[in-house]
């Protein structure tokens, strides 16, 4: 499968090639994470990223993307961020990747470019019919997903940018609702203890595990412990010890634990790698 090479509201892609990438190496940009900070150290000397809203797919789609490497390769740190992609090369490859639960270093070849769909934590089982828990860390070429016609049809809609044709594939899925707002309790800025929001789901501590596993593929600790790390980096500019305190951190010893093994760096080797401080 071959897709057109005209971005769609960007510059002009003069006909950037990925065909030398490593695959392991390009799959694992799906979860770089962008939106809490600037790119870092090379990024915006060498490439761009770049998200938009998907618009009429809110309620499923977090964000659509675009990822280019200048004329150098760039190895970019890959946070995980709780949610599964799909990614669309230049060469037409379609991979559908799961949600990472840690840290990845890929280096991406001189002018790759790179398109993809980001969904929300709670909407892939929806969205795409598919076991979400097999695909944690893990990642299938959207073929063996959606069977190759369809396939197809989604890697040029994600490729050409095409809001409207992508709401008509998309447009009508309907997360539940009671688990959509699970997530988004447990992921909330302060969120309260796992066993808080089993109880005020009227369900038990098990059953919300269950759930919440069957829906992400990850685990509500795991997804709160994601979604402090992000919420550090969002207050990152009031100082270590302000950020890891908004984020919800005990004290700063548990912020450094967290966010070492969550990113592969401490906390002050973090923000200066996103140029952050």
């Amino acid at each position: 499968m071959r897709l057109p090479a005209e971005p769609v509201d960007v510059e002009p892609a003069g006909g950037v090639q990925i065909a030398h990438a490593q695959r392991d190496d390009v799959q694992l940009l799906f979860h770089a994470d962008h939106s809490a900070a600037r790119p870092g150290p090379g990024l915006e000397q060498n490439g761009h990223y770049r998200e938009r809203p998907a618009t009429g797919l809110e309620h499923v789609v977090r964000c659509r993307w675009e990822q280019r490497v200048g004329d150098t390769p760039h190895v970019q740190r890959v946070l995980p961020d709780n949610c599964a992609d799909i990614l669309v090369t230049a060469d037409g490859r379609a991979l559908l990747v799961g949600p990472p639960t840690h840290v990845e270093l890929p280096r991406l070849p001189a002018g790759t470019l790179i398109r993809g769909l980001r969904f929300h934590p709670y909407a892939v089982r929806t969205a795409l019919h598919t076991d979400v828990a097999e695909l944690t860390d893990q990642s299938v070429d959207l073929d063996d997903v959606l069977g190759a016609a369809t396939a197809r049809t989604v890697a040029e809609q994600i490729w050409a940018g095409s809001d409207v044709e992508l709401a008509h594939t998309w447009g009508n899925a309907e997360p539940d609702r009671a688990t959509a707002g699970i997530v988004r309790m447990l992921t909330a800025p302060g969120a309260p203890s796992v066993d808080a929001v089993a109880d005020r789901a009227g369900y038990s501590s098990r059953h919300l595990r269950r759930v919440v596993h069957a829906e992400t593929g990850l685990s509500p600790k795991t997804l709160q412990r994601v979604a402090r790390l992000h919420d550090f980096l969002r207050a990152a500019e009031a100082g270590i010890s302000s950020a890891a305190a908004a984020a919800g951190y005990a004290d700063q010893p548990h912020a450094s634990r967290e966010i070492r093994a969550l990113t592969g760096l401490a906390p002050g080797q973090l923000l200066r790698e996103r140029g952050l401080t």
